[in-house]
């Protein structure tokens, strides 16, 4: 992973945001201030970071050269971040810049602690921190493999050229390559190599502090979401029918089937509140930052996870699909909500950690989080059988565990493959029977809800296999497609709109 970066203070006096972002500058670490200064640029460049929607740490320029001036020094950076509300809107470290030729005297051991007491006083603020250094200092002046262990790095080590990498490796968060340009001014250059936000966000949440966002966030209780919604619900019945979506309407008041309705819907439901997202295709939904929301490549409840098909904005190869995650089990696997336009209209699948969480052709992009604290409620671990499947469906079978009884608690391993569902027990912990039905899967027993789907694909996706010749022609084609289960008409229909 490595994200595009900027490093700006009082120096880049009248920066165009705008050519940044269309740079592809995806994070800027602006300087708050010094010695006990604030920087005299700095809520000029949050204000214009905030406007093209770039998110952004800090950094604080050290002149301290003893434990009590890295003392007030720390204090004055907390109070300035609190001056302007920053603390839960911070995406990045905020970084202790030590770089000054009289930090050379002070001594090892003596720098290194108060490099270790800037971040203590932070982080008691809430604040997540680093700590900016070049490779003299790291050899020379500090207590290397205490700050190694102790502290994200920022290196400062220029090659003038992002792609030759630096030749010090000391397990570096950042890294500052050198001088670029943007239009005619001169600009520090970084790249970044974890997941900031998403790091920073799990540091908040183990300390109990709200998640980095733009205003403290309130704490809304999750069920996870594993059968189909009512008919009359409003989250997903369309605004000119009664309801709360704002999605495109398919038929009948409702916004399903249609990923983009449901996720949408979905988001509503777990919030309680409008969402910003998009309303376009789904592949569009990770890109749009303009909502406002905070990305992520790992998952969280009530997430939606975000997937490409083929080159994002060309709909001839695919729109993407969303999805929302229900529950996140011990190996990393997501368990999600799902709708499908022109198909079912909702179903559960399992997507595995081990694959990326990509399916098919479908690439994953990232996930969207919700602008709210998660408290789980005791449901996901007894999800309720799904209303969307019935005694003879023939499903896919996507686990690996099934079964003696369908309250049991020792499993045993089963393969995944086509299976026909049998019985079913209500509100159990594994409400389905299944009985495989093909060679791959040797699955016969109970098994968990999350992990069958009715296996059928987007009228799209099908209608594209159709083109491709995948599913014959004629009379062939038509009672291949009658005998997955997919309405001829409907299929043929979509086939004459795309060719």
């Amino acid at each position: 992973m490595e994200i595009k970066g900027v490093d700006i203070s009082y120096c880049q006096a009248g920066i165009d945001y705008n050519k940044l972002k269309a740079d592809g500058v995806k994070f800027a670490i602006v300087r708050a201030g010094f010695s006990e200064t604030e920087d005299k640029l700095l809520k000029t460049h949050i204000d214009g970071l905030r406007k093209v929607g770039i998110p952004f740490g800090l950094y604080w320029y050290s002149y301290a050269y003893n434990m009590t001036e890295t003392q007030k020094e720390a204090d004055a950076c907390v109070a300035v971040i609190k001056k302007y509300q920053l603390q839960n809107e911070l995406s990045y470290p905020v970084f202790y810049d030590i770089e000054e030729q009289k930090h050379l005297n002070v001594g090892k051991m003596a720098l290194t602690n108060m490099a270790d007491e800037f971040k203590v006083r932070l982080n008691r603020a809430g604040i997540f921190t680093g700590l900016y250094v070049n490779p003299n200092f790291m050899e020379n002046a500090l207590d290397k493999e205490r700050v190694m262990r102790n502290h994200d790095i920022w290196l400062a080590h220029w090659t003038e050229n992002p792609a030759q990498k630096s030749r010090y490796n000391y397990g570096q968060k950042m890294w500052q390559w050198g001088v670029g340009k943007v239009g005619n001014m001169d600009v520090d250059g970084d790249l970044c190599f974890i997941d900031y936000p998403a790091r920073i966000n799990e540091w908040r949440r183990e300390r109990g502090l709200v998640s980095a966002g733009s205003q403290p966030q309130k704490t809304v209780s999750f069920t996870p979401r594993l059968t189909a919604p009512d008919t009359t619900n409003k989250y997903w019945r369309h605004t000119s029918k009664g309801g709360l979506n704002e999605c495109i309407h398919i038929s009948g008041g409702s916004c399903l089937p249609n990923c983009v309705g449901y996720a949408w819907g979905r988001f509503y439901e777990i919030t309680g509140e409008k969402p910003a997202l998009s309303k376009c295709n789904a592949e569009m939904w990770y890109g749009n930052t303009a909502d406002g929301y905070k990305r992520s490549s790992t998952p969280a409840l009530g997430a939606v996870a975000c997937w490409s098909k083929g080159a994002v904005g060309n709909e001839a190869d695919g729109a993407g699909h969303v999805a929302v995650v229900e529950r996140i089990e011990a190996n990393g696997d997501i368990v999600t909500s799902n709708s499908a336009y022109g198909g079912t209209r909702f179903y559960t699948q399992t997507y595995k950690k081990s694959a990326g969480y990509n399916f098919g052709a479908y690439k994953l992009q990232g996930f969207i989080l919700p602008p709210v604290q998660i408290k789980e409620t005791t449901a996901t671990s007894k999800p309720a059988a799904s209303t969307a499947f019935k005694v003879g469906d023939v499903v896919d079978f996507t686990g690996s565990t099934h079964y003696a009884s369908s309250t049991g608690t020792r499993g045993t391993a089963a393969k995944p493959g086509k299976a026909k569902i049998t019985l079913i027990a209500e509100g159990t912990a594994h409400p389905y029977h299944v009985v495989h039905i093909d060679s791959k899967s040797d699955v016969y027993g109970w098994v968990d809800a999350a992990n069958i789907s009715s296996g059928k694909k987007a009228i799209e996706e099908i209608a594209l296999e159709v083109i491709a010749g995948k599913w014959g022609n004629g009379i062939e084609r038509k009672n291949r497609l009658k005998a997955a289960g997919y309405n001829y008409s409907e299929v043929q229909k979509k086939v004459n709109e795309l060719i």
